[in-house]
């Protein structure tokens, strides 16, 4: 061990908190069963006969992947069998860096949700069975539908109720990454897996993701059918 960690050990030294920045909400249980209910029956104003939007509201809450990584996931990185999915190191638009490069495990909830695949090429598409190449400029009709979605399950206020800076944070698809982080460790609480299963470089980075989180919530999850450790 460094002679520095263990003089601020012996002194009641900590490291410094890292500043908090970006993204701090999650969704709990209950809220992510309501979005999960809308995108089963979609407002009308969203037209997804297949529910599309359903299946990478899963994923991306079973698997801890970003957006970007979603959309790059093809019908030859799924693998059933196991629950497992590949997600790519390196793919053009996504943004990856080296460690990302990883497996990702789902639970049977999320598989439950998705369903059926496309069975070769990429299989997260647009409403309209389109391709998304996740590269900062497309995916935009994609993200509008989400928000719409939020909206409907009360989640995400209209943009006429959005004026005020009171401190209120939309949701987003990212969201789901950071409340899969919590999700993950509120059930399993493994350090190490949790850096494995969501591709960060180290704990820091991790920490930034997870938040703090009820007793009760690994159990509120399990009510709904969610269980991480199987």
């Amino acid at each position: 061990m460094p002679l520095k960690a263990v003089l601020n050990h012996a002194f009641g030294l900590r490291p410094a908190s890292r500043d908090e920045t970006g993204r701090t909400r999650i969704l709990t249980p209950e809220e992510a069963e309501r979005l999960i209910a809308v995108a089963m029956r979609p407002p009308e104003t969203i037209r997804d006969p297949h529910l599309r939007l359903l299946k990478m509201i899963a994923f991306l809450l079973g698997s801890g992947a970003t957006p970007g990584e979603m959309f790059c996931v093809r019908a030859e990185d799924v693998n059933r069998a196991t629950g497992e999915v590949w997600i790519r190191g390196k793919e053009t638009g996504a943004g990856k860096t080296p460690y990302r490069r990883r497996m990702v495990h789902l639970p049977a909830r999320a598989w439950g949700l998705i369903g059926e695949l496309p069975k070769e090429g990429r299989v997260f598409l647009t409403t309209n069975g389109k391709q998304v190449v996740p590269d900062g400029m497309r995916g935009s009709t994609v993200i509008r539908q989400f928000n719409k979605l939020c909206v409907a399950a009360g989640l995400n206020r209209n943009k006429e109720d959005d004026k005020e800076d009171d401190g209120y944070e939309k949701l987003v698809f990212y969201s789901l990454r950071h409340s899969w982080a919590s999700f993950f460790s509120a059930q399993i609480g493994d350090q190490d897996l949790l850096l494995d299963r969501g591709g960060w470089a180290n704990a820091d980075m991790a920490r930034d993701y997870r938040e703090q989180v009820p007793r009760d919530f690994a159990d509120r999850l399990r009510a709904h059918g969610w269980d991480f450790a199987a």
